[in-house]
C-alpha cells in the first residue's frame, strides 16, 4: 500500500468517503468532484498503479463489480448511458470511473464542478430495489 496514496488511505478508512459497495478485494465510492450524478469510483484495495499491473484474476472481478453497479446506477438514476474510463494517472491507483450520462451535453474531463449532497445521491442510488 501506498503511504502517500489516497485511495489507499480510503481503503484504510484513514479518509472518509461516501461508500456505494464493499467487498474483500474492492470498494465503489462516490466522487467528491462529480462530473455527473452519481459518478463512481471502482477501485482495488491492493494498490496497484495501473490495470495493467493488476493480477488477471483480480481484473476480471474488478469489472463484475464495475458491470454491476453500472447497472445499479443507470436503472436507480434513470441515466441513458454510463460512461466507463479506466485510470491511473491522475491518482497512481487502478480506477475505474463510473458516469452517468443522461443526455444533456456531457463535460469534458473528470474535473467536475457539479455541486451536490452526495448523501442524497446515495440515498437515491441505494433506494434502487434489485432485479
Amino acid at each position: 500500500m501506498g503511504n502517500e496514496c489516497i485511495f489507499c488511505k480510503i481503503v484504510a478508512g484513514e479518509i472518509p468517503s461516501k461508500k456505494l459497495y464493499e467487498d474483500e478485494k474492492f470498494l465503489a465510492f462516490l466522487d467528491i468532484r462529480p462530473a455527473s450524478k452519481g459518478h463512481t469510483l471502482v477501485i482495488p484495495k491492493a494498490h496497484s498503479e495501473t490495470f495493467l499491473d493488476m493480477p488477471d484474476a483480480d481484473e476480471k472481478e474488478m469489472f463484475a463489480v464495475v458491470q454491476k453497479l453500472g447497472k445499479k446506477l443507470k436503472n436507480s438514476l434513470n441515466a441513458k448511458l454510463i460512461f466507463l474510463l479506466v485510470m491511473g494517472e491522475e491518482v497512481a491507483h487502478t480506477h475505474v470511473h463510473l458516469l452517468p450520462f443522461y443526455g444533456e451535453e456531457f463535460p469534458v474531463g473528470l474535473k467536475g464542478s457539479k455541486e451536490m449532497d452526495l448523501d442524497t445521491v446515495l440515498e437515491e442510488i441505494n433506494a434502487e430495489k434489485e432485479g
